[in-house]
């Protein structure tokens, strides 16, 4: 039974760590294609400095 137990939280434990690294990676996509997009970013710069 203890070890049923101690398999599902190693799965779980897996598939949190891989929806995590899934995250980040996509944050920073997203990050790297605000900073890539000239209007979008020379907006927020303005907007920063006003």
């Amino acid at each position: 039974m203890q070890y049923d137990v101690t398999n599902i939280t190693l799965k779980n434990v897996m598939n949190i760590t891989i929806t995590n690294n899934y995250l980040n990676t996509s944050q920073k996509r997203l990050k790297s294609a605000r900073l890539t997009r000239p209007p979008r970013a020379s907006l927020l710069f303005k907007a920063r400095h006003d």
